[in-house]
């Protein structure tokens, strides 16, 4: 018989369950290897089969003794390698054990032999001796230094084999010298005894000293098992030992439960008559102390034990053998319990027996799995394997976030420990444990730092006190900055591990523990242990010990590649190719942001809306085409399609980013040439499918070429930021009729977002962008850039006389990531100053210095004093003027407190109102946006009006006669919303409709079903009607094309005959042109209000022209009671002008209007346009120099106390930017000359006008 038929043959018996089929078998091949001389192979076969069988089968004995003879004489040792030499030993061990041969045994202990010596089976030369009960070899081998308590592979001991060999005097013998009997390995075999109605077996365990009462898995005692069977004998000798009748298995079962459930009436009558005798079971079995491998776990172990045999849930020996392989066969880190105390311990080792019962239950073992939550704490097993890391990890993720929203300010830690040891005994699989723990906290700065102020109360109790400083010094240094901060220990652990830390801020409470754990098994390295900190002032610190055998290079790519990855948005259509090897960290990263770049930034294809916007002129008709194309670009475009592309053309595309890389990766620092651009360009149209995904290609070519600056290579960075050239723009003018001058596009995991600018000296808000559902998101998401667009166009046609061109910056929180606003804002900040400051680690192709302010916008004003302060951490030498609108204390000038928007706002109202003759006083209003808002609370402050509506966040706030103005006031001084209204002081017909009702029924008898959809479209109600509507707040394009007709009555005539526009947008260029053609007053927003951007215009120029100390001192308030003179006079003056720019623009337009140049929405435009074409041929010419005309037009625009305090106005100009003074003269006096003069001139005109300025005439 062939070597692997042999094999195959014991394998089917011992699948079969059959001792005598595999006895035969080996049996078999003895007798026929016995013709020949054997190999080492068949040595270590028979070895085996040997050791395995010999204490049960004559015929397997001698199937191994004609193996070994034959062996003796025909086996060379020298030619054995050392693990052949120790089968060889242990073989011959094993064999003259079994048979009691005293000389033979004593010959091979003096030539060497390890007496120790084991077989296949872990099964020793004293287990052999054992359990044939051959006392005087058990004698010699125990006096020669033989093991007594070793166990082989089953768990057997040289005791345990003697006593089921029924040899009294031998199990005597070695309990007498230090053998002890394991009890759950006893207890199993005694418990098969009891069902096999072996009364000897039992009897002899019984008299070795293990308990009645050992149970074995599932709980069931002997006498379970015995009266299940119906074996009276064994049931008579259990009970005199004292077994007890009450003894419950894991199914609630007792022996009278098993006896009944079997119809064994004759046992159940003994058992009846004993419980009714007042049968006495025997003492519960004591705890006896454990020992384990670890002398230094002892005492914790041992404290495990004697908790739960408190608790009376597992017997002794089941807690002896489950912390055993607890303790010491899983090889869990020592850092486990160092971390965790014994109470905590405790939890875990119910969990994971429990988990054990369970696995086998289900047919697998080891397929372990746990998952045990409650409000406070979280417990995980799994096994150690990617998939269910991943899913465990997923999980664990889950449950933080949505424990997390319960609660005001959670902190939480997270520990993972791996095993080195399998999970269950004889098992492959190694086990995965996390333990996540979650307490309350008091609230914390951002910016505090003291671990004994920020940290919770488990970490300060369970961290070593060696560590503190190396989280304090983590922590420290993540307060300082928006990127995550990342550091490899220089000390390597005492396992060899390398300790990786990194400090970021959780994203919505995401320990992106899950991301992590990819990214390390993507790197072909191991992480055996991972913690996670997360600290009340936002920061959490994971600690990654890296396996020993991965180099210091490895885990510094490692670094880098987390530090790229928690700046990245998560694609689940990417991640799969990332995890397989497939693409690299930054290829993942590339991909999502040309994505972004191929979604925001194509046209779409599709060729009859191509052709259809080809040969459409009507302006509304192609604006609603335009928005179609929205659609279709989302669709045509989105993250799955351009991923598809790619995994279509992975060679091509590894080519594309390999010129990225060139052109950026300062290691590389080689721009690809124009012809090797080109042949990227002929692989594009030769190997990718015409349409789609040669288009998609050619953009992400395209996209290398537009970035002049990215961060994207740079170690420190909070999101992935890209300064772009936006010539690409030029192609799709239908779209962007006016190319700006710059493009920030940056993203995180949390957000993504642009800031456009139109003139390298620019200002402009930004804005957080919420969505409330998945449907909001989908429509912030696809219309992100048109509006950042439009809105930074807008305010370009706003800016227009002032220095700061127009801009705008947006950014658009995650669809799952609407928490922690603050957050995003601050990485939307970080990385846009990484690409407009210089920085030596940035390979910079614009190469130009850039100059830029941001201001305030919806759910950002808040936000400005930490962005000016985060600037001067950075180094931005503009810093006192990188925000405005920031708090006084630092030198802003609030808007609302000054009411700087509003008045100029008003100012439209008033003169419009004073040209009619109408007292504004009789003039009723209605108004969108809210007491609790600046335009909104101001509006109601300045006006005299009679308000009939207004709608804001919390509802619509309605009185026909007109809401009662001091509740008004009262509302607006508190920065309230409607829903805060008295409304015992509503007259009849009045109301109050919140967003969240449902099913209300108005005074008129109408019935609301949904509050939030009554009040978004209620500025289209036939309610809302009044003289005048002044849209101080709501979301762009609320009155457009489609629902413009809403405003007019049946008979044609609008419900408004004024419509000021305080918010930007609200209405779209097509519905203002209805709106006036069908009789309304429109003054459109880049002429109404531009006071906001006039008042933070002086807000800068003040920071520009005075040095750190004069600002400190004349422009922060640091007591509002005690306000510095310079700055009261300043903001006051600031009043002035910007009523003044309002009064000029007003007549302006006026004068146009009457003049039959256009509607007025169109003269705004016009105005702005021809102001700003004016601008760019003043700075092109020589004309700052004339200072006859220079110092004039900057005295006109410049608060007069400012020139008093520096001196002069050349003083002025000495202090400030050249590129911003000249700036400063060319839209003061192209703004004042187009105002007076008007926008039917020419260059004579413009001429004329300078001479008149300076005197010359």
């Amino acid at each position: 018989m062939a070597l692997h038929m042999w094999r195959a043959a014991i394998s089917t018996a011992l699948r079969a369950g059959s001792l005598a089929r595999a006895s035969s078998a080996v049996a078999s091949s003895a007798y026929v290897a016995a013709a020949r001389p054997l190999t080492m192979s068949s040595a270590k076969v028979f070895t085996l089969a040997g050791a395995r069988f010999a204490s049960s089968s004559p015929v397997l004995r001698q199937a191994a003794a004609n193996a070994v003879d034959e062996i003796g004489p025909s086996v060379d040792k020298s030619k054995l390698n050392k693990t052949e030499r120790r089968l060889y030993d242990a073989m011959q061990l094993c064999w003259h054990s079994s048979r009691g041969d005293i000389n033979a045994l004593r010959a091979l202990v003096s030539h060497g032999v390890d007496i120790n010596a084991a077989d296949y089976d872990a099964r020793s030369a004293l287990h052999l001796a054992a359990s044939e009960g051959r006392l005087e070899a058990v004698k010699f081998l125990v006096k020669n230094g033989a093991a007594v308590n070793v166990t082989d592979r089953f768990g057997s001991s040289p005791v345990l084999d003697s006593i089921k060999g029924q040899h009294p005097e031998t199990t005597k013998y070695l309990l007498g010298h230090g053998a002890v009997l394991d009890q759950i390995v006893a207890a199993s075999d005694m418990c098969a005894a009891a069902a096999e109605n072996d009364l000897v077996t039992v009897k002899a365990f019984l008299d070795s000293g293990v308990s009645v009462n050992v149970c074995d898995y599932d709980a069931r005692t002997p006498l379970h098992l015995a009266a299940a069977n119906g074996h009276a004998g064994m049931v008579e000798l259990l009970l005199d030992a004292g077994a007890d009748l009450e003894a419950k298995d894991r199914f609630d079962g007792t022996p009278v439960t098993d006896a009944s459930r079997s119809d064994n009436n004759q046992v159940l009558e003994m058992l009846t008559k004993a419980r009714d005798s007042g049968h006495t079971a025997a003492p519960r079995a004591p705890l006896e102390k454990l020992s384990g491998s670890n002398p230094a776990q002892e005492e914790h172990m041992n404290a495990v034990a004697q908790m739960l045999y408190e608790q009376g849930v597992f017997r002794a020996s089941l807690i002896r053998s489950e912390l055993s392989h607890y303790y010491d066969k899983l090889e869990l880190h020592r850092m486990y319990f160092n971390r965790f105390t014994p109470e905590e311990v405790v939890g875990h080792v119910q969990g994971y027996v429990a988990a054990k019962r369970l696995a086998a239950q289900s047919g697998s073992a080891e397929a372990i799995k746990l998952n045990m939550e409650n409000e406070s704490s979280a417990f995980y097993l799994s096994a150690a394997r990617q998939d269910a890391r991943e899913e465990t990890e997923q999980r664990l993720e889950t449950y933080i976030k949505q424990l997390s929203e319960t609660r005001s300010n959670p902190v939480y830690s997270v520990s993972h420990f791996t095993s080195k040891g399998t999970a269950v005994p004889y098992g492959s699989a190694r086990l995965g444990l996390y333990v996540v723990d979650m307490e309350d906290h008091k609230p914390c700065a951002m910016e505090d730092t003291e671990l004994t102020k920020i940290a919770s109360k488990h970490f300060l109790r369970e961290t070593a006190p060696k560590l503190l400083p190396r989280y304090q010094s983590i922590i420290d240094a993540a307060v300082k900055r928006m990127s995550p901060v990342i550091e490899v220990h220089p000390r390597r652990g005492h396992d060899g591990s390398i300790p990786l830390l990194v400090a970021a801020r959780p994203l919505s409470h995401n320990t992106s523990l899950a991301d992590i754990s990819k990214l390390i098994f993507a790197s072909n390295l191991v992480c055996e242990r991972k913690l996670v900190e997360s600290f009340a002032n936002g920061i959490a610190v994971y600690t990654l010990y890296i396996g020993g055998e991965a180099s210091d290079a490895a885990v510094k790519e490692l670094a880098d590649l987390i530090s790229l990855q928690l700046t990245m948005p998560v694609s689940p259509h990417l991640s799969p190719y990332f995890l397989q090897g497939q693409i690299s960290a930054r290829e993942y990263a590339y991909i999502s942001a040309v994505t972004k770049y191929v979604s925001y930034f194509s046209p779409a294809t599709v060729v009859d809306y191509q052709a259809l916007l080809d040969v459409e002129t009507d302006p509304v008709k192609r604006r609603r085409l335009l928005g179609v194309g929205k659609h279709l670009r989302a669709s045509q475009f989105s993250e799955p399609a351009v991923v598809k592309t790619i995994v279509r053309n992975f060679q091509l595309f590894k080519s594309i980013f390999g010129a990225f890389d060139a052109r950026f990766n300062p290691a590389v620092a080689a721009t690809p040439s124009a012809e090797e651009i080109a042949a990227l360009e002929e692989r594009i149209a030769s190997e990718a499918s015409v349409g789609d995904e040669q288009h998609i290609l050619s953009e992400t070519l395209e996209f290398n070429s537009s970035v002049v600056k990215t961060n994207f290579y740079k170690t420190r960075r909070a999101a992935v930021s890209f300064r772009l050239n936006p010539q690409f723009l030029s192609d799709y003018s239908h779209m962007f009729p006016d190319i700006p001058y710059g493009i920030i596009m940056s993203m995180a995991n949390d957000f993504h977002g642009f800031h456009v600018r139109f003139r390298d000296v620019a200002r402009g808000g930004v804005r957080l962008i919420k969505s409330r559902d998945e449907a909001a998101y989908a429509k912030n998401y696809e219309a992100l850039f048109v509006e950042n667009y439009n809105l930074a166009h807008t305010q370009n046609l706003k800016n227009k006389d002032i220095p700061e061109f127009g801009s705008k910056g947006t950014i658009l929180l995650g669809q799952d990531r609407q928490a922690q606003p603050e957050l995003k804002f601050r990485k939307y900040i970080s990385s846009v100053l990484d690409v407009i400051i210089d920085d030596e680690s940035i390979l910079d192709y614009h190469g130009q210095p850039e100059v830029l302010f941001l201001g305030p916008d919806e759910h950002t004003a808040d936000l400005m004093e930490w962005a000016c302060l985060y600037a001067k951490h950075r180094g931005y030498p503009y810093w006192k003027a990188f925000t405005t609108g920031k708090p006084p204390s630092i030198g802003g000038i609030p808007h609302d407190t000054y009411g700087m928007t509003t008045r100029s706002v008003h100012k439209f109202v008033t003169e419009a109102l004073a040209d009619a003759g109408i007292d504004e006083s009789t003039v009723t209003k209605v108004q969108t946006g809210g007491p609790d808002g600046d335009l909104g609370s101001n509006e109601i402050l300045i006006s005299k009006d009679i308000t009939k509506a207004i709608v804001d966040g919390s509802g619509v706030l309605y009185d026909p006669n007109g809401l009662d103005r001091t509740e008004l006031e009262r509302l607006a001084r508190g920065r309230l919303m409607g829903e805060a209204f008295d409304q015992s002081k509503l007259s009849e017909g009045g109301f109050f409709v919140n967003v969240d009702d449902t099913d209300v029924t108005l005074p008129n008898g109408e019935k609301v079903r949904a509050g939030d959809a009554f009040r978004n479209g209620f500025h289209l109600h036939p309610l809302f009607e009044a003289d005048l509507f002044v849209p101080c707040g709501g979301r762009p394009e609320s009155i457009n094309a489609s629902n413009v007709a809403s405003v007019f009555k049946e008979d044609g005539t609008p419900r408004f005959k004024y419509l000021v526009e305080g918010a930007n947008l609200f209405v779209t260029p097509e519905a203002r042109t209805i709106l006036e053609d069908g009789g309304v007053v429109v003054f459109k927003d880049a002429s109404t209000n531009k006071g906001g951007v006039t008042s933070s215009s002086k807000e800068v120029l003040a920071a520009l022209t005075l040095d750190d100390e004069e600002f400190d001192k004349l422009m922060c308030v640091k007591d509002p009671d005690n306000v510095p003179e310079f700055y009261d006079t300043y903001a006051t003056q600031i009043q002035d002008l910007v009523e003044e720019n309002a009064r000029l623009e007003y007549r302006a337009l006026v004068k146009e209007h009457a003049a039959g140049r256009g509607r007025r929405t169109e003269l705004t435009d016009v105005l702005s346009s021809k102001i700003n074409v004016l601008v760019d041929a003043i700075e092109d010419s020589d004309l700052f120099e004339n200072h006859a005309i220079r110092d004039p037009m900057l005295a006109r625009c410049v608060p007069p106390i400012l020139i008093e305090h520096v001196g002069s106005v050349q003083a002025l100009v000495d202090r400030l930017p050249e590129a911003y003074a000249k700036a400063m003269f060319s839209s003061s006096l192209a703004s004042y000359y187009v105002y007076t003069s008007g926008i039917a001139t020419n260059e004579f005109s413009f001429f004329d006008f300078v001479r008149k300025v300076i005197g010359d005439e």
